[in-house]
């Protein structure tokens, strides 16, 4: 089981957010105390031990992603990543920061956190920086 007590309560200390049992996150961006509703609101669940999932809501709308595999936290960034099961060799990665900026990278090889920078497409860079911010630094769970 990916979103074990231990991982939630690591997502919520590195976006300065409030764990609330039995497995959500609230993320105030930092001034919780001013804040009358979170900037975003991560609930985490599973399907019987089949495969972890998740939505995330922020007044832009609502991000699910399914099949995760790996959790990453960054505390240099204050942001979390969490990183679907890969399909046809790309992989869709959503990542949260602590004030509350969603972004999500999707159908994106492994591989490209490993490549030449100059030879990257604008996508392909934003990516790469994003994957090697979580791959190469941070805390990782599976």
């Amino acid at each position: 089981m990916l979103f074990r007590k231990k991982v939630i309560e690591a997502v919520a200390e590195v976006l300065e957010g409030v764990y609330m049992a039995p497995a959500r996150v609230l993320v105030f961006g930092g001034k919780r105390a001013s804040a009358d509703m979170p900037l975003v609101e991560i609930a985490l669940g599973g399907n019987s031990g089949r495969s972890e999932s998740l939505a995330i809501q922020s007044a832009l709308g609502i991000v699910e992603l399914s099949e995760i595999e790996q959790v990453h936290v960054s505390p240099a960034t204050r942001e979390a990543a969490f990183i679907a099961k890969a399909s046809a060799g790309k992989i869709t990665m959503v990542t949260v920061s602590s004030s509350g900026i969603l972004q999500v990278y999707s159908n994106i090889a492994r591989s490209v956190a490993s490549k030449d920078i100059a030879k990257l497409s604008t996508e392909e860079l934003r990516a790469a920086i994003a994957l090697k911010v979580f791959t190469e630094g941070g805390t990782k769970f599976e």
